[in-house]
């Protein structure tokens, strides 16, 4: 159950559980001052038996392009019906396993530590890595600095070994075809699939 206060006057609500359902619509009226109640069905249409339910790129309030709560990404997650959130956060390892048991929610959802590493030309994601303790931006750093001046950019290349190095089991390459995409860095033939790059 939840209830939600709203201004009086005619709505459309809609109601989902995922991907894996269908959406619930139904148009409301609200009276000022007065109190309506909707109950939505909402229908199972993917038959997932045997396979599970994941996003896999998910941004919180440690992301510069993200507000919300790692209560709030949790609670979505769930009402989504995802069995595995992964953490993914611009340039910092977070981790949503606190969250997840203060919540008392360990049963329902699993979680894995990772990141997006963002250098300007292309991002990755990789999972699972340790969090730190406290959590710090550029644990995972993108670029190289030489007697404390910036010197260049990683390649991606060198941003993977370093990402398998410290354990992480997938790395993904996110928007790889966008104007600042990685494989645009990488110089892909998609045909042929050689790069312009010597490595």
């Amino acid at each position: 159950d939840e209830e939600i206060i709203v201004p009086a006057g005619a709505f459309t609500a809609y109601v989902s559980h995922g991907p894996e359902h269908e959406v619930f619509r139904a148009d409301i009226d609200i009276v000022a001052g007065g109190r309506s109640e909707l109950e939505a069905q909402v229908a199972r249409v993917v038959d997932r038996t045997g396979w599970m339910s994941a996003d896999l790129h998910v941004h919180g309030s440690k992301s510069v392009d993200a507000n919300a709560t790692r209560r709030d990404r949790v609670l979505g997650a769930i009402a989504e019906g995802l069995d595995l959130l992964l953490a993914t956060d611009h340039d910092v390892v977070s981790d949503y396993r606190p969250t997840i048991d203060a919540l008392g929610l360990g049963a329902m959802l699993q979680t894995a530590s990772g990141i997006e590493v963002s250098p300007p030309y292309g991002h990755f994601n990789a999972y699972p890595l340790s969090a730190e303790q406290p959590e710090r931006y550029w644990g995972v750093q993108w670029f190289k600095y030489k007697d404390h001046v910036f010197e260049r950019m990683l390649e991606p290349i060198e941003i993977v070994g370093e990402l398998r190095q410290r354990g992480a089991e997938i790395v993904q390459i996110n928007h790889p075809r966008s104007s600042a995409g990685v494989f645009n860095r990488l110089g892909l033939d998609p045909v042929r699939g050689t790069t312009t790059l010597e490595w």
